[in-house]
């Protein structure tokens, strides 16, 4: 089979309660709404690409219980081949438990499970190598590297979304991936936790002087930071209303800049439609509650001066 994206890293249970403000030491407040619903930043980053029109596969672990084959599901329902997901009996299913506050700012606490226990054998090289682009999220530093690796071997594209865990490596120990990542995807924290630096320029600066060929850094409202050739540019956030909850912005917003480069468009058109599918998902709860391609172009074409 061959595909579009091959996204490799978590799968897991998203449990998000709405709240009215973060409680307090020793409060308890009531949530207005809760959902118990699929997430995981890859997962969702596939799930994206599948709506936007490609075909797109996912290797992960879950763990040999109930909410495996509920996981399962929701990705087949949504197009993604799941042939490389591995069923582990010696743990359970990992588990996210995030608070949203009425201003749409989150609080996240991560059961990681069997993720954890991902691992280069996973990565079934002859799957890999029919693929166009493979795109990382969460995953630990081996992996990434060993994933870098074998997007070197085929010439394939490799994208990374680092998260939290592997930005704290710092860049020396990480640069001779990064020296193979053709697209970086990271939060403004995690940039400068990953460099040192004090600035978003200073930071992109730093990165693209290990190999990275562009670098995008989600700054939240106040939109991204797209880097290629040494020059680094602002795209302003598309503004909308009401913000309800950001979880898996993050990872349509990788979906959509992945899509849009293998569309042939350029990295400042691809993160501005990546920049509209990011703000039409926050209007909306749930990480998988994610825009399809006709609403993102719907709401271009009323908006025609958005890019």
């Amino acid at each position: 089979m061959s595909l579009d994206v091959i996204c490799i890293g978590n799968l897991n249970i998203d449990v998000t309660a709405y709240i009215n403000h973060i409680p307090d030491l020793d409060e308890s407040i009531y949530a207005s709404n809760l959902t118990i619903s699929p997430g995981g930043s890859a997962a969702n980053t596939a799930v994206g690409i599948a709506r936007l029109g490609l075909k797109s596969g996912f290797i992960g672990r879950v763990g040999a219980d109930p909410y495996s084959q509920l996981l399962i599901k929701s990705l087949i329902d949504e197009g993604v081949d799941t042939s490389h997901i591995v069923i582990d009996n010696t743990g359970n299913t990992g588990f996210v438990i995030v608070l949203v506050d009425k201003s749409g700012v989150r609080r996240i606490i991560r059961w990681p499970g069997v993720n954890l226990n991902l691992s280069p054998l996973d990565i079934d090289e002859e799957y890999v190598r029919k693929a166009k682009v493979i795109h990382a999220s969460g995953v630990k530093a081996n992996i990434a590297y060993s994933i870098a690796n074998l997007c070197s071997k085929y010439k394939l594209t490799f994208c990374w979304d680092p998260g939290l865990i592997a930005v704290r490596e710092k860049l020396s120990n990480l640069a001779e991936t990064l020296s193979k990542t053709s697209m970086l995807f990271i939060s403004e924290t995690e940039s400068k936790i990953l460099t040192g630096a004090s600035s978003i320029n200073e930071a992109i600066l730093k990165i693209l002087d290990v190999g990275v060929k562009i670098v995008a850094v989600k700054a939240g409202a106040r939109g991204s930071y797209i880097a290629f050739n040494n020059n680094i540019h602002h795209i302003p956030a598309v503004k909308v209303e009401p913000i309800i909850d950001t979880t898996g912005a993050g990872d349509i917003y990788a979906a959509a800049f992945i899509v849009q480069t293998l569309k042939g468009k350029n990295p400042i058109q691809s993160a501005k439609y990546a920049s509209v599918a990011s703000a039409l998902k926050v209007r909306l709860s749930g990480a998988r509650n994610i825009p399809r391609r006709e609403e993102i172009e719907e709401f271009i074409k009323n908006n025609y001066n958005i890019l």
